[in-house]
């Protein structure tokens, strides 16, 4: 047994019913589909780094509470423990995968005009063995183009290691393979861990360019029918459309945000920044809408933005309006981005 794999079975012992440990098809997935390939620091193994990277990611739980909020109730003993579970197998397969991800994309395997790639249905030793010769490994600064990125996160992390997760691990563990950013819960587990860097403040960027946005008129304020109500204690910013709109002008400054407006939801959820969420809640939020302006109520489903956070220095005085009023639909609203957006 290798090293890195007795390490893993200290980690996360637990096996399934057929007595094999739970991580052991997705771990014997990447050592054979990588056997035989040299790690970029000269390494003996890529897939001893990669398992490597996964078992130092897999006990950060033990040393933070960042994810409590996302966990049972303490009282929920059965439950706790299930969840702790799937907080190591979710790190460690995140982990894993994220630098194997990044190996992928400075990866160049040729001999002549025939090249392979960490995924498919050729191992990397079935390859040297049909060319008949060693192949020539390149390690360059490229990058994987985003349909072979997902490609290889399909390869390797399949319905069974889905299955082990619930759909919100499963998320953050495809939240975590942005090679450009590290958000979402284990982008701040092990950040905080100094594994690493957290990368682009998705939520400051997303409030600036909402401020310019509105600056340079690209968003009706406070009028029906518009894209953002602005009042004292909350800015209601109304989606899809108006997050869409700040999402578009972002896009044209040069960010990326792929996974759109489900990642700034997540994001301005985390940082406590939409008024009566709690950490945990996830989606839009139904407000109710008055103002002098309009006749009567509007109901909209959108983001309840605290207005100090958003209008730092203050509501800008050429902001229309400023008597509109916005409460929360009570009873309807779970938070749970399930409903229906305002198109």
């Amino acid at each position: 047994m290798i090293p890195e794999l007795e390490e893993l079975a200290g980690l996360i012992p637990e096996r399934d019913r057929d007595k094999r440990f739970f991580w052991q098809p997705y771990v014997e997935r990447m050592l054979a589909q990588l056997d035989g390939l040299p790690a970029p620091d000269g390494g003996a193994s890529l897939a001893g780094a990669c398992l490597a990277a996964g078992c130092r990611a897999a006990p950060v739980g033990q040393r933070t509470t960042i994810w409590e909020p996302f966990a049972p109730a303490a009282s929920d003993v059965r439950g706790r423990g299930i969840f702790d579970l799937r907080l190591r197998l979710g790190l460690f397969f995140a982990a894993s995968l994220r630098h194997l991800m990044g190996c992928a994309a400075s990866l160049r395997v040729r001999v002549d005009y025939a090249e392979w790639a960490p995924w498919g249905d050729v191992t990397f030793k079935a390859f040297v063995e049909a060319q008949g010769r060693q192949p020539e490994i390149l390690w360059t600064h490229g990058q994987l183009f985003f349909g072979d990125a997902w490609l290889l996160v399909d390869f390797y992390l399949r319905h069974h290691e889905r299955a082990l997760l619930d759909a919100a691990l499963v998320r953050e563990v495809l939240l975590f393979q942005d090679l450009n950013e590290s958000v979402g819960l284990f982008g701040r587990m092990l950040h905080d861990d100094g594994q690493v860097a957290l990368g682009v403040d998705v939520a400051g960027v997303f409030l600036e360019g909402l401020r310019k946005a509105v600056r340079k008129g690209y968003l009706r304020v406070n009028r029906v029918p518009g894209e953002l109500f602005v009042a004292d204690g909350v800015s209601f910013l109304v989606a899809p459309s108006g997050v869409n709109v700040v999402l578009q002008q972002l896009r044209k400054a040069g960010h990326d945000f792929n996974r759109n407006r489900i990642l700034v939801y997540e994001m301005l959820t985390e940082q406590g920044l939409l008024v009566g969420v709690k950490s945990g809640q996830m989606g839009t939020f139904k407000g109710v809408l008055r103002g002098k302006n309009w006749a009567g109520t509007v109901e909209l489903l959108g983001l309840p933005i605290a207005t100090a956070a958003l209008w730092v220095a203050g509501v800008p005085s050429w902001v229309e309006g400023g008597d509109v009023v916005i409460t929360r639909k009570e009873g309807e609203d779970k938070g749970n981005g399930r409903q229906r957006e305002a198109d």
